[in-house]
């Protein structure tokens, strides 16, 4: 296959490590090079085959576009056929064939065209084919009742350096066996394209469809709406439908041409990462990523050396087994005219630095913890790399039980057997670099004073796992009700040391590299049926010997550890059930347990059963031999594991004991209110003490069931003023009371009083007390109290009330002090009621020199809140019209709003008047204010304005907006219209801008102001202005349009505006007279209207 397109002139680039690189011009002039349809750029870079584009494998499309003849077969990867099955089925529609073609994947058109020599071609089942004698594609006609369709696929690459607006292809068509008229259902070929070759995405091209007519066809389609990307694939799909019957014509294709047109892209290219002085462990695969336009594969080198090549945008590499050092990567890029592009920020300098290995420390347990045996022992480490912990493995007594392969390491040890034992942690990193850390803990039994271990746990059991119920013995005996029961006559017993189990990623993978996450393991792993299904049961037996009396026990302790459900029977008797509901003795084998274990099998549980029982005597204890049976249910025939062991202590009379820990003898207690003090009384109890009573000079005074997990209890009483004894009692779960506990003797203090005291004034982190006014003052408090609680906090400005809190006391922020002289003091409350007063701090608030003062804050109001924008009034004047009615409007001082000052601090920045800013859940979005203010003389040269809004603000001053913030850029603004944003300051920060003075009129001016909530559930509202006039104006004439009536149809009036008191407004028809023939206008005003319908006048300022 022959290829035309547009060369580059001969150059010699010296690059990449100083390889010379020469880049030769295609044998042909400019228009017309004939390549290969695999060559696909039209430059050949020698030296540097790893940026050659014919690696791309697609028919590339480059500037000027690329034209094929077909003088070898093409790949498959550039053109390729594919049958659409029929045997028998045809399209006999073109909306048929639209449809079918419309379920084609191109991932599935890979077959490379197919030869043959024969012209014209002869009837064959097969389709599209390549002809090595006329070197071109046909089509054969095919047999009828064969395929329903043929398609021939072209894939495209679009080299031409930018995005495609459009691709212009053009072919030569022939026939060739042409049939009788009317004998083909659709005559031609149908031809379609995708951008993503994924079905339904085929586009028809209709200029190169349904054409029975030999000659040159063309088709340009638009991609302008989606356009094709520079460097991405487009596909081509021509279809020929089968005859139905009978034979078809043969087509023919040669000589085609793909033309694509786009924008104009310089080629660039940039590394993005790493960047300049990175640093990467030496074990991190370092990306590499960059960013460029107009080229088609990028290069990268490291020290001068080549690494890789990326032939597909964005142009990427991954950099590993790189040596510890500096190095630099250096990128070049290939443009379609085979020009190199090196990288802008060649060459990027990095370090790799060496693996160092993890640390670890275990957290938790402490050394040397003691523990009763069958506690959950939770193991905590903190793991740290360079890089990263990819696992840590836990080892009991040097044999691994535990690994972790996510970042909380935990591991929980439940099964531990009495003794000392050194818990170990390895953290490994992704090296396989390791560090350890251990600690030892001690289990013990129960006290031997009160207990005696009938069955300890990691004892011997014998099990059976044979998916059904154990038979009875030849003698009839039952597993779980007989001393007498024949093991070893009944086949499928086995036994094994406890815990037994199965599942749970048993065994533990080995030491070093990544395990998976994995339980600690069974002592005796047995099999517990397959996967699905599970064996529902399996089942224990145990003999154990009692070697004192029984009669002398005041209860037994089970502690069961089982994975799901499990029942424990003694002597036959059923004692204990765990996570099973019994309908039916014996439970049936294939009974489930309720649920999935919530502990996993981790957690040992206990049951009490004390000789009052009323079950006891059935139990049958007898000094010698006992047996003791338990069968373990899943909770579903999927389940994944099945763990189970079982301790069994007897309780011997031994009375429980107590002991006050805190407070401690001849302790003080401060704080005493009027009725005494709330003291919580810490009390350790023996094993099993389930209840604890505290006494107060040999009074009940209170009492709790709650025992943490280091078996104190915590009671809180009241002991009066004075010296007063405590003593203690407990129960245990057996009924037994304890004796009174060692007497404490306390004393109670009478009760200190609180101390408060403003420690500094301060804003923007400079301490004053001088301010300037609407500064937001930060007060810092220091209130605590000596023997108690403080509970209130108020804070008062010139002995008013300003705020109260009962939490998060400082800071306080005042933040719309008026000017003048201003006290604040704080004053605390403590749990008994007493109270103490801060000495005063007096704050001095100041107006700046240089300005007029027009609206001072803390000014009187009028506001409108109640859901909507105002209404117009009687005359159809706008809210913010200065002559507005607005006397049926509320009215308070300002800082007004709502949602502030009965609120959790920080925000508590209360107002002088609250307003209803509407349900919570529905907040007003926005609430409307005004004031009227004098002026005698307007002259300034502008105008300051200050505003403390939560959230947005829009400030009109005689009917024109002067000022915004925190609000869209729309116009109208609505009552519906939200402010983009919460205010970062919380409304507690005067927002400042500048307004021109040509606004102000000289007498009674309006200002008009909405606040803008930022969603429908904000949770307050703030608003107040200052308004200043600064500086002296120069004289200035001005003229406007002005909405005078608030009606959008009538027209606007021109309004003559001027800021100089006693100048003369004067005016002219031409502007060309000298000023001293303009006429002055009788009785004019500023503002003034000039009388409508009059000539085009012009207007100046005479200053006397």
């Amino acid at each position: 296959m022959r290829a035309s397109t547009v060369s580059n002139p001969s150059s010699t680039a010296p690059w990449l490590g100083g390889v010379s690189i020469q880049i030769r011009q295609p044998r042909t002039g400019p228009l017309q090079a004939r390549r290969r349809c695999r060559g696909l750029w039209p430059a050949i870079l020698v030296a540097t085959a790893w940026l050659v584009p014919s690696l791309f494998g697609q028919i590339s499309v480059p500037p000027g576009g690329v034209t094929l003849t077909f003088d070898s077969r093409p790949p498959a990867s550039e053109w390729a056929t594919h049958v659409r099955p029929g045997v028998g089925t045809t399209y006999q529609s073109v909306d048929a064939l639209d449809a079918g073609i419309q379920q084609v994947d191109q991932a599935i058109v890979t077959t490379q065209l197919p030869t043959t020599a024969t012209v014209p071609p002869s009837t064959s089942s097969l389709g599209y084919r390549y002809n090595t004698a006329a070197l071109y594609i046909q089509s054969r006609p095919t047999t009828s009742g064969t395929n329903a369709a043929n398609v021939l696929k072209a894939t495209l690459r679009n080299d031409i350096g930018s995005d495609a607006t459009s691709l212009t292809i053009s072919y030569d068509f022939g026939r060739t066996d042409p049939q009788a008229a009317g004998t083909d259902e659709l005559p031609g070929w149908y031809v379609y394209y995708s951008l993503s070759g994924l079905p339904n995405t085929w586009v028809k091209i209709p200029e190169l469809s349904g054409v029975d007519t030999a000659g040159r066809l063309e088709a340009t389609i638009d991609l302008s709406s989606t356009p094709w990307p520079a460097g991405s694939l487009l596909y081509i799909l021509w279809a020929d439908d089968n005859d139905d019957g009978q034979t078809d014509t043969g087509y023919t294709m040669d000589n085609v041409t793909f033309t694509a047109v786009g924008g104009t892209v310089t080629p660039f290219l940039r590394i993005q990462t790493p960047t300049n002085g990175a640093s990467f462990n030496q074990t991190v695969p370092i990306s590499v990523t960059t960013a460029g336009a107009g080229l088609v594969g990028v290069g990268f080198t490291v020290d001068n050396v080549f690494y890789s090549s990326d032939l597909t945008a964005p142009y990427t590499a991954v950099l590993t087994g790189l040596s510890v050092g500096t190095h630099q990567l250096r990128a070049f890029g290939t443009n379609n005219q085979g020009q190199v592009v090196p990288a802008e920020n060649n060459p990027i300098t990095f370090t790799v630095t060496p693996n160092t290995g993890p640390s670890i420390t275990i957290t938790s347990p402490p050394p040397n913890w003691t523990v009763l045996v069958g506690t959950a022992i939770t193991n905590l480490v903190t793991a740290t790399d360079d890089v990263a912990v990819v696992a840590v493995e836990w080892y009991v007594d040097n044999e691994l039980y535990y690994t972790r392969s996510n970042a909380n390491w935990a591991f929980v040890w439940s099964d531990s057997l009495p003794g000392p034992h050194t818990i170990r942690a390895v953290a490994y990193d992704i090296a396989g670099l390791s560090a350890s850390s251990e600690v030892t803990v001690i289990v013990t039994n129960p006290p031997a004073e009160g207990f005696t271990i009938l069955v300890p746990n990691g004892s011997e059991w014998r099990y059976y796992a044979q998916g059904q119920a154990p038979p009875a013995d030849a003698g009839g005996n039952q597993w779980n009700t007989s001393p007498f029961y024949d093991f070893a006559g009944v086949p499928g017993w086995s036994n094994g040391i406890a815990s037994l189990g199965g599942g749970n990623n048993w065994p533990t993978p080995g030491a070093g590299g990544q395990p998976a996450d994995a339980y600690y393991p069974a002592r005796t792993q047995i099999d517990i049926g397959p996967a699905n299904p599970r064996y529902s049961a399996v089942y224990f037996q145990k003999e154990f010997v009692i070697e004192d009396d029984p009669s002398s026990y005041v209860g037994l302790v089970f502690r069961l550890l089982v994975d799901d459900g499990a029942v424990v029977y003694l002597n036959g008797w059923p004692v204990m059930t765990n996570n099973m509901t019994i309908t039916n003795w014996p439970v049936p084998y294939g009974q489930l347990a309720n649920a999935a274990e919530g502990s996993d099998g981790l957690v040992y549980r206990e049951h009490l059963m004390p000789a009052s029982d009323p079950a006891w005597p059935m139990l049958g204890l007898q000094p010698g031999p006992n047996i003791v049976a338990v069968e373990v249910h899943q909770s579903s025939l999927t389940s994944s594991d099945l763990n189970f062991d079982l301790m069994i202590w007897a309780s011997t009379y031994s009375p429980p004991t107590v002991q006050i820990i805190s407070p401690t003898n001849g302790q003080s207690l401060g704080g005493g209110c009027a009725g005494g003090a709330n003291v919580a009384v810490q009390v350790s109890g023996s094993l099993y003490v389930t209840n604890v009573v505290v006494f107060v000079d040999g009074s009940p005074a209170g009492e709790s069931g709650a025992r943490n997990a280091q078996g104190i209890f915590t009671v809180n009483v009241t002991v009066p003023l004075g010296t007063h004894t405590l003593t203690a009692q407990g129960t245990d779960s057996f009924g037994a009371v304890s004796a009174l506990s060692p007497p404490v003797s306390v004393t109670v203090l009478p009760n200190q009083p609180p101390v408060v005291a403003i420690t500094a004034v301060y804003s923007g982190g400079v301490t004053s007390l001088v301010w300037g006014v609407g500064t937001a003052l930060t007060n810092a408090i220091s209130v605590s109290d000596p023997d108690g609680t403080i509970t209130n906090l108020e804070f008062r400005i010139n002995g008013a009330f300003h705020l109260s809190r009962t939490n998060n006391f400082t800071p306080v922020i005042v933040n719309d002090a008026l000017a003048g002289t201003s006290v604040f003091q704080a004053v605390a409350w403590d749990n008994c009621g007493l109270i103490a007063t801060s000495a005063p701090v007096t704050v001095t608030i100041t107006n700046p020199p240089d300005v007029t003062l027009l609206v001072t804050n803390g000014s009187l109001w009028k506001y409108f809140n109640l859901g909507r924008e105002p209404d117009a009034d009687g005359l159809g004047r706008p809210w913010w019209d200065p002559n507005y009615d607005d006397s049926a409007w509320r009215a308070g001082l300002a800082e007004l709003g709502g949602g502030d000052g009965d609120v959790a601090a920080p925000n508590t920045i209360p107002e002088r008047t609250v307003i209803d800013t509407g349900p919570s859940t529905n907040r007003h979005r926005a609430i409307y204010f005004r004031r009227e203010f004098t002026v005698a003389a307007p002259g300034f040269a502008q105008l300051i304005v200050n505003v403390l809004r939560d959230d947005g603000v829009l400030v009109y001053l005689n009917g024109q907006p002067i000022f915004t913030n925190n609000m869209p850029n729309v116009w109208p603004i609505t009552y519906d219209t939200l402010a983009p944003a919460a205010a970062g300051d919380d409304g507690t920060v005067y927002v400042r801008g500048t307004a021109a003075a040509g606004v102000l009129l000289s007498g009674r001016n309006v200002l008009a102001v909405e606040v803008h909530q930022n969603s429908a559930t904000s949770s307050d509202l703030s608003f107040d202005l200052m308004l200043w006039g600064q500086g002296a104006a120069r004289p200035r004439l001005e003229i406007a349009l002005v909405d005078h009536d608030g009606d959008p149809f009538t027209p606007l009036v021109v309004e003559v505006r001027w800021n100089a008191p006693g100048a003369t407004l004067i005016e002219s028809t031409d502007v060309t007279k000298p000023l001293s023939q303009w006429t002055p206008v009788p009785g004019a005003t500023s503002p003034y209207r000039p009388p409508m319908l009059t000539p085009q006048k012009f207007y100046a300022l005479r200053i006397p």
